[in-house]
């Protein structure tokens, strides 16, 4: 399955599972927001980490999201981005 489809199947669950950590604006960004997903493609979180958002959280949070929707996930802060695609990220990134 490709990673956009499983997203907009289980959108609901990945808010929720979003919603008990400490971070905000989730949003989607990369092939699944370009619409050029394959089934070998992940699925890109970028997150706001709130004050008490540890790394083992982020890495829980990717896991929890990766058992729900059956793809590869990987959950990014801004600050784990690189600077030379940071700011295109920032700027096209949309809510989950």
């Amino acid at each position: 399955m490709r990673p956009s489809e499983a997203l907009n199947a289980h959108r609901e669950e990945v808010r929720e599972v979003i919603a008990g950590y400490d971070v905000v604006n989730p949003r989607v960004f990369g092939s699944v927001l370009r619409g050029t997903d394959t089934v070998q493609s992940d699925l890109n979180i970028l997150v706001e980490p709130g004050l008490s958002a540890s790394l083992l959280d982020i890495a829980e949070m990717q896991a929890r999201l990766k058992c729900v929707l059956n793809v590869r996930v990987d959950v990014v802060t801004p600050n784990a981005l690189p600077e030379s695609c940071r700011d295109d990220v920032l700027n096209d990134a949309e809510p989950v």
